[in-house]
C-alpha cells in the first residue's frame, strides 16, 4: 500500500510557550525544539516518543541535518568547535527512505557503543548507497539528557518537494 505523504507544519519555527512564574529551570526542559541553525529541524511530541522533522535543499544536506538533530536530542551541549577525529560510514541500499532509517540507526548504534557524537557531516550517495564522513566528539554517558532507544519505522517519511527535501521520523525514548 502506498504511504500517504506526512502533513508537515506550515511554520518551521513555533513560538516558545511562556514559562509560568516561579516554575524554575525544569519548566524549560518541557520545550522540545532545539536547533543549531534556525529552521533546519524541529521536534514534535508523539506519545512517549519524540519526532524530528527536517528540511534541506538537497538529499545529502537532509541526511546531515537529520543526524545533527538526532544528536541534539541526546545532549543539549553543542559539539566542541573541534572534534577529536573523523569517522567514516558506508551504508548499502537503494530505497532512500530505508537508507535514511539505516543511516540514523547506525549513528545511534555508534553513539550507544562508543559514546561519541558527530557533527560536520559530509554525506555522498553512490550506486551502492551512502558514504559519509563526520567529525566525532566524546559524549560522557553521565551527561546524556535523553536516552534514545531506537529509530522507529512509524511515520518514517522522506519526500522531495519543489523547494527541497523534507524528512520526518520518530525516536523511541
Amino acid at each position: 500500500m502506498p504511504r500517504k505523504p506526512v502533513a508537515l507544519a506550515s511554520r518551521v519555527a513555533p513560538e516558545r510557550p511562556p514559562v509560568p512564574a516561579g516554575a524554575g529551570a525544569s519548566a524549560l526542559s518541557i520545550w522540545s525544539r532545539r536547533t543549531y541553525r534556525e529552521g533546519v529541524y524541529e521536534t514534535f511530541e508523539h506519545t512517549a516518543d519524540i519526532g524530528l522533522r527536517v528540511r534541506a535543499k538537497d538529499l545529502p544536506k537532509l541526511f546531515g541535518e537529520a543526524a545533527t538533530g538526532l544528536f541534539s536530542l541526546i545532549t543539549e551541549d553543542p559539539p566542541p568547535p573541534v572534534g577529536d577525529g573523523r569517522h567514516s560510514f558506508s551504508i548499502s541500499g537503494s530505497d532512500v527512505t530505508l537508507l535514511f532509517f539505516d543511516w540514523l540507526a547506525e549513528l545511534l548504534y555508534v553513539f550507544a557503543t562508543a559514546h561519541v557524537g558527530f557533527f560536520d557531516f559530509d554525506v555522498r550517495f553512490s550506486s551502492h548507497g551512502l558514504d559519509a564522513d563526520a567529525t566525532s566528539y566524546p559524549i560522557n554517558p553521565a551527561r546524556v539528557d535523553r536516552e534514545l532507544k531506537a529509530i522507529t519505522y512509524h511515520r518514517l517519511a522522506v519526500e522531495q518537494r519543489e523547494d527541497g527535501w523534507v524528512a520526518e521520523f520518530i525516536v523511541d525514548v
